[in-house]
């Protein structure tokens, strides 16, 4: 009976190990989020091949009041990748005796939800050129998994009743998690909020006439956030609210967000009249149907802890809008 059982177990193992996509076998991942788990000879930790992958995973996240980086490495050889490390939810394999220079990547293959990248090479210089051509590529590989596993997460337990008022009023899906409540609401804005001890996530969400592409210009973006911040994001202080800290970058760039096309905004924000700033990040989306430009920020108060992984929270709401109609415009 009892090497019955080990059989069984050894199937399951089995099984696992194969990771079909989607198997229902596969074990939930493991590690945290803001790792990576590197596993290559160790001959190469120190080669500038991996200088060149912590320079661009180790970077630091724009626009944090205090340095962090983009992701921690965990590494290990091959001989020491045990069952246990192969359930890791992100993994970078490095191979120096491969036949070609190639970039390939795998999901779901020792557990769900699990994202590998393999560099597979057999000249450094060939590798270090693909990796300079593809660098975006693989840093956001990463990213849009964590983005992709905090939006499963957040859809379990969301606001059902308010994402079905925004499909009947403004015709697009935005999923914002049950623990936010509504601070203040108009007929163009919603401001929420969630509160934890030293953390506050703010989201505000904001539409108005669509008529100029001038509208999803930097300067207008920023221009509109100020006036937003003055007119409805106060302080406890008396004359105190929200601006842009314009001493400090701000980044722009365009997203594809299931090609629906938006602008975002990376920055800092400050409190007119109060020691308090943070980080904020914005998505503006043009709904051709109805002519609206969607403004929707998220911004963080979080003096304690470190920021990374809640702002990520806050982007992966803000990447959730999904439009029911086809109202994609490209730039």
């Amino acid at each position: 009976m009892r090497k019955f059982c080990l059989f069984l177990i050894s199937l399951v193992v089995l099984s696992c190990s194969e990771g079909e996509e989607g198997s229902v076998l596969l074990p939930g991942n493991s590690g945290k989020y803001g790792e990576i788990l590197v596993v290559a000879d160790s001959a190469l930790w120190d080669s500038p091949l991996f200088d060149k992958l912590k320079e661009i995973y180790q970077a630091p996240v724009k626009v944090l009041p205090q340095m962090e980086p983009t992701y921690k490495f965990i590494t290990f050889r091959y001989q020491d990748f045990s069952p246990i490390l192969r359930l890791h939810k992100n993994i970078i394999f490095v191979e120096d005796e491969a036949e070609k220079t190639v970039i390939t990547e795998r999901k779901d293959t020792w557990a769900k939800d699990q994202y590998i990248l393999s560099f597979k090479f057999n000249n450094q210089k060939d590798m270090l050129a693909k990796i300079k051509e593809n660098k975006e590529y693989i840093l956001d590989y990463f990213i849009d998994a964590d983005i992709s596993r905090i939006q499963a997460s957040q859809k379990k337990a969301s606001q059902g009743a308010l994402n079905d008022e925004f499909k009947k009023k403004r015709g697009y899906e935005l999923i914002i998690p049950r623990d936010f409540t509504t601070v203040e609401k108009g007929d163009q804005y919603t401001f929420m909020r969630r509160e934890k001890p030293n953390l506050t996530q703010c989201l505000f969400i904001y539409e108005e006439d669509y008529v100029s592409k001038a509208q999803l210009t930097k300067e207008y973006l920023l221009n509109l956030r100020d006036s937003l911040g003055k007119m409805y994001l106060e302080g406890e202080a008396v004359n105190s609210y929200m601006q842009t800290e314009r001493r400090a970058p701000v980044y722009m760039d365009v997203q594809n967000v299931e090609d629906q096309y938006a602008m975002r905004l990376r920055g800092l924000w400050k409190m007119v009249g109060e020691f308090k700033g943070g980080s904020f990040v914005s998505y503006a989306y043009v709904d051709t149907k109805r002519n609206k430009l969607i403004n929707l920020e998220g911004f963080l108060y979080c003096p304690k802890y470190k920021k990374r992984f809640y702002m990520q929270e806050l982007e992966a709401i803000l990447r959730s809008l999904k439009f029911q109609r086809n109202t994609v415009v490209k730039k």
